[in-house]
């Protein structure tokens, strides 16, 4: 188990996209799923997708204390698009997800209850954000495929659910093209 994992996901106000720093802590302690910088009203729902989509992926549950903050605060709602990256850091903290490929990348996507990865909006404005901040591997919905090649300064990684997302993680520098087909 690894003690911390930072990423990144991004928030569509307005007609703006900003990015938003994802990190992850694990603690000994009551097994545990803590989420922190989200609006209260949202909490229950994120909290029930990510540990859904981890469960329902054949992924087991870590048995840590694991808090996910979600930086800056001020962003004014939380629309589910930070779900994969929440998840993601999640993993990195428990033990599945080698850490240092996260700083680097953006995450995109709101988790189904069987892992699926759904659309959400703002994908083009998040990844124009993305590039801005020098972030430029963005993982989004596979949805949006055909995004790939209209942003030439980013990476863009489709995926249809986190499986691929963990298998894309998985892969060597000369791997990483695309995840793996379902």
């Amino acid at each position: 188990m690894t003690a911390y994992a930072s990423t990144h996901s991004a928030a569509l106000i307005g007609d703006r996209a900003h990015i938003l720093d994802i990190e992850a802590d694990a603690a000994p302690g009551p097994s545990g799923l803590h989420l922190i910088g989200i609006p209260e009203r949202s909490l229950w729902p994120a909290r029930a997708r990510i540990r859904s989509a981890v469960l329902n992926s054949g992924i087991e549950w870590p048995e840590a204390r694991v808090t996910v903050s979600v930086c800056p605060e001020t962003a004014p709602i939380y629309d589910s698009s930070a779900d994969l990256a929440l998840t993601v850091a999640f993993l990195a903290v428990a033990g599945h997800v080698p850490p240092e490929r996260l700083a680097r990348t953006v995450f995109l996507g709101e988790l189904g209850l069987n892992g699926a990865i759904r659309p959400v909006r703002g994908v083009l404005p998040a990844i124009d954000a993305a590039v801005q901040a020098g972030l430029t591997t963005v993982v989004i919905p596979a949805f949006f495929s055909e995004i790939t090649t209209r942003v030439p300064e980013a990476t863009v990684i489709p995926a249809a659910n986190l499986t691929d997302v963990l298998a894309w993680l998985h892969r060597t520098d000369s791997q990483q093209e695309e995840p793996a087909d379902d």
